[in-house]
């Protein structure tokens, strides 16, 4: 059906240049002249490989759905601000929708950043960042003089005879040139050890609870830590 709407359009491109003088249609014109323009801005982006597809599931691996968002695209170091984009985390790739409707897979070391479903998203390898954990995409949660990542994944398991996917995710804090790992309320204060006591009262007042929500805690924390370090 795409390849199909896809030949349709270029059919009518070629029947508007030849047959002008017969009869014009203002619509086709429209439609033809903003596909072209789009393809002509965005060419850089749609020159990678179609996304391979996955087996059918009762669940899929991407961030907040599969279906595509409006985001914003550093990549190259050109800003795009308007391409439809979905995060693949099962297989870590950014996968944008082309004019012509294909699932176009981005080139991972050429994106600055992305921004969708109100994330900011970067890829990170050891070469940007020392002593990166590995390489993928994480969402940046907080950044000060700090940061705050998160590395969600999926991975794709056969489980009682049927093929799903299985979610983890990881939290991440970049201090002093430093990856430390937050599994639970006890590492998170042991990061931020110069203001444990204050920080640890600050949690029984906030009520703020690890498992419950562990993104709004740690973010929550790493704010206060940079308040006290900043006095």
């Amino acid at each position: 059906m795409k390849h199909y709407l896809l030949s349709l359009l270029l059919f009518l491109l070629c029947w508007r240049a030849y047959a002008q003088e017969i009869v014009q249609s203002p619509l086709v014109e429209k439609y033809a002249t903003s596909y072209m323009n789009l393809a002509r801005s965005q060419a850089a982006i749609f020159n990678g490989d179609e996304q391979k597809k996955y087996p059918r599931t009762p669940n899929d691996p991407y961030l907040k759905s599969q279906e595509y968002t409006m985001g914003r695209l550093s990549y190259n170091g050109v800003l795009y601000p308007d391409v439809r984009l979905r995060l693949d985390l099962c297989r870590d790739e950014l996968v944008a929708l082309s004019p012509n409707y294909q699932d176009i897979v981005l080139s991972s070391e050429k994106i600055d950043f992305a921004e969708l479903h109100n994330y900011r998203i970067l890829y990170l390898s050891p070469g940007q960042l020392p002593d990166c954990p590995f390489s993928g995409f994480y969402i940046l949660l907080y950044s000060g003089s700090c940061m705050v990542m998160e590395k969600r994944s999926f991975s794709l398991e056969l489980r009682e005879g049927q093929s799903t996917f299985i979610p983890s995710v990881k939290y991440y804090i970049y201090k002093d040139d430093t990856y430390l790992r937050v599994r639970n309320k006890r590492s998170l204060l042991k990061a931020l050890g110069d203001y444990r006591r204050e920080l640890a009262q600050y949690i029984r007042h906030s009520n703020l609870r690890f498992r419950s929500d562990a993104e709004k805690m740690i973010v929550e924390v790493m704010k206060e830590y940079e308040r006290l370090h900043e006095q």
